[in-house]
């Protein structure tokens, strides 16, 4: 609406195109801060960037091992058919049913007791524990939420069961 005041124009309110520049302005902020901000994709993130850490640390301990055991992996890992998976942990049972990246063997794989040679066992000779998953709702000792298995005669691969944007994992030559 416009009206003259000894000759001025004056305009009261806002036209469309201002209102539409403004909620565009307002889009483009709140888009911004709902990324930065997320918190559940920053607590996924944060998780995926732990489970790395630990699956590298029990990646270490095993080389270390198998290094000072001439090159020989501890027996349990040893034994492992190529192409085989296993959940790491104590269960006996149950354990192909929880981990969504790999397919796992009914039974988990108890790497803890295993020997290097005469250097004593993995756990706590090369690594002070086993490493459980960072969502503790729904891994523990019994089953970690971490899975291992031989890829190739010389190879072992270790993952995570609960990454959730992308497969985190780790594979290794030992020979």
């Amino acid at each position: 609406m416009e009206q003259k005041d000894s000759g001025i124009v004056q305009k009261k309110g806002m036209s469309f195109i201002e209102i539409f520049i403004t909620l565009g302005i307002l889009a483009v902020i709140s888009a911004v801060i709902l990324l930065i901000v997320n918190p559940r994709r920053r607590k996924n993130d944060f998780f995926d960037l732990e489970r790395k850490n630990e699956i590298q640390a029990l990646m270490d301990a095993i080389s270390l091992c198998t290094f000072d055991n001439n090159g020989v992996l501890p027996q349990e890992l040893e034994s492992i058919p190529l192409d085989t998976y296993f959940v790491i942990g104590n269960n006996k049972s149950e354990c192909d049913t929880v981990c969504n990246r790999a397919e796992t063997q009914k039974e988990c794989l108890r790497i803890q007791s295993g020997t290097c040679g005469d250097k004593g066992l993995l756990v706590p000779n090369y690594i002070t524990k086993l490493p459980i998953d960072p969502d503790q709702k729904e891994w523990n000792e019994e089953k970690t939420g971490y899975y291992i298995g031989k890829i190739s005669s010389d190879t072992i691969k270790i993952g995570s069961c609960a990454s959730i944007f992308e497969s985190v994992e780790v594979s290794k030559k030992y020979k």
